[in-house]
């Protein structure tokens, strides 16, 4: 099969007139220049982009990092600010002092609603002390 082609291009290429031979040269050089310059191209603006995709993903994932603990530091703050400030400075046992609780804690809740929906303080064995604002928690919940 080989030696049945280059038999025709030979017989081609004798027939043919050197304007021809250069025409078909030309025609290949410029074909296989082109073939190249594509590949090379596709080569380097593949490994470009995913260079890019990887810093972009890695800068994302910073991002997400930086939001999340942002938002856990926010939280903890928050959780401190109701043990130290709020309730440990309350004797809990009086209707007055458990109001007092919860008007701090709507102030609070109030002062985070962009983070909290809503905030509660329990007693050791699980009942409600304060919550802000009311809500009612669901069934079989083990505090």
């Amino acid at each position: 099969m080989f030696e049945l082609l280059a038999a025709k291009i030979t017989e081609l290429y004798n027939r043919s007139s050197i304007r021809y031979m250069i025409f078909i040269s030309f025609t290949i050089t410029a074909l296989i220049a082109r073939l190249l310059t594509g590949a090379t191209f596709y080569a380097r603006f593949s490994s470009q982009l995913n260079r890019t995709i990887y810093e972009e993903n890695r800068m994302l994932v910073e991002q997400v990092n930086q939001s999340v603990t942002s938002y856990l530091h926010n939280m903890m703050q928050l959780s401190n600010t109701v043990v130290y400030r709020v309730v440990k400075n309350e004797d809990i046992d009086d209707a007055q002092a458990k109001a007092n609780l919860e008007q701090q804690l709507l102030l609070l809740h109030h002062a985070n609603s962009n983070y909290i929906k809503n905030m509660a303080v329990f007693a050791d064995d699980g009942s409600v002390l304060a919550m802000a604002p009311k809500f009612t928690l669901k069934d079989n919940v083990d505090i």
